[in-house]
């Protein structure tokens, strides 16, 4: 339904009147396009803001106080953050805003806004969330979604007036994702989330300034040619480890690639397209890195319910979502792993 919105009105109004309360908000996010574009929605539409990216886990601890201390921001806005220890909010010493689309969780003094709360079971992302409140930049909202695996309702009347970036036809958010020049916009905004600290601002602020999808695409502007040259040598990167993937010849309904990469981890993103290429198989892309080996595990079956058996003893962890987990394991202990992988997989089929 393309006017399908996110939470009931009443609520999309009381957040808007919360954003627009701030003139200078600190605004943390996750680092993926979904919260990439959570925090261009938020920051275009305010007009000013400090944005920080969370590249590690997506936990807002009193160590984050420090930025609020540094930036003196009249409110704090956290998006698309699955938890916010409350020891944060009581310590933050302004008002706390928090949207996001994660399980639930009981925090008091915090604006809280979550899909959630109507829809237990809702699979809505961050960034439609936000596109709800602010009501401009579809086109970044679409990136962010898709990025989630999500096609929005805002997604058919994009359809309708932006044919050469989601054409008609695509109903799927994979297809969009993997297909279309929408989803090679999700890859960019990925993709330069990427390398050094320095390099990832850097693209933050030109990416503020951009316009439209277009210009984005094409490099028709300083900024937009700018991002292009930073995100070429990586995508090219990202090109050249998925064809390496590709050429792994699957065996007991496994493909499996292991790489080494001290600058770039594409792990998410190198199973995701293999996944969509490979989706009657168990997709197990790894990282060698410092003695230890980490993976991305993507299957139409439940992985979850396998996991546990397969790192039981071993120097591993992981967990994550039904088709698509993460494992961190030793590399004296991945042969095995392997192994035990093959096994319970093959007890499935």
């Amino acid at each position: 339904m393309e006017n399908e919105k996110s939470m009931p009105q009443n609520e999309i109004e009381k957040a808007r009147r919360d954003i627009d309360e701030s003139y200078r908000p600190l605004i943390f996010f996750h680092d993926d396009p979904d919260g990439l574009a959570s925090f261009l929605l938020l920051y275009r539409y305010i007009g000013d803001g400090h944005g920080v990216p969370i590249k590690t886990t997506p936990v807002i601890t009193t160590d984050f106080l420090r930025f609020v201390d540094k930036h003196e921001p009249d409110k704090v806005i956290i998006v698309d953050i699955a938890v916010v220890e409350q020891d944060f909010i009581d310590k933050a010493k302004v008002p706390v805003v928090w949207i996001d689309h994660h399980q639930l969780l009981e925090r008091r003094k915090v604006r809280y806004y979550n899909p959630r709360r109507y829809k237990e079971d809702a699979n809505i992302p961050a960034s439609q969330v936000c596109y709800d409140i602010v009501e401009q930049d579809d086109w970044i909202a679409m990136i962010g979604c898709v990025g989630d695996w999500v096609l929005p309702p805002l997604a058919e009347k994009f359809s309708k007036e932006h044919p050469d970036l989601l054409p008609p036809g695509i109903k799927r958010p994979e297809d969009a994702l993997f297909t279309t020049k929408i989803g090679f916009l999700t890859n960019m905004f990925s993709f330069l989330l990427k390398g050094k600290t320095k390099d990832v601002k850097s693209s933050i602020e030109l990416l503020k300034k951009i316009k439209s999808a277009e210009e984005l695409l094409e490099g028709k502007s300083r900024e937009a040619a700018l991002l292009k040259k930073r995100f070429e040598p990586v995508y090219e990167r990202y090109q050249a480890l998925l064809k390496e993937a590709l050429d792994e010849k699957p065996q007991d309904g496994l493909v499996v690639h292991l790489y080494s990469d001290d600058k770039w981890s594409f792990t998410k993103e190198v199973s995701n397209e293999m996944f969509y290429r490979n989706p009657d198989k168990m997709i197990v892309i790894g990282r060698e890195r410092n003695g230890s080996v980490k993976l991305s595990l993507r299957w139409a079956g439940n992985i979850p319910e396998i996991l546990e058996e397969a790192i039981s003893g071993l120097e591993a962890r992981g967990g994550g979502h039904e088709h698509a987990c993460g494992v961190v394991v030793s590399k004296d202990d991945y042969p095995e792993f392997i192994r035990r992988l093959r096994e319970l997989v093959n007890s499935k089929q």
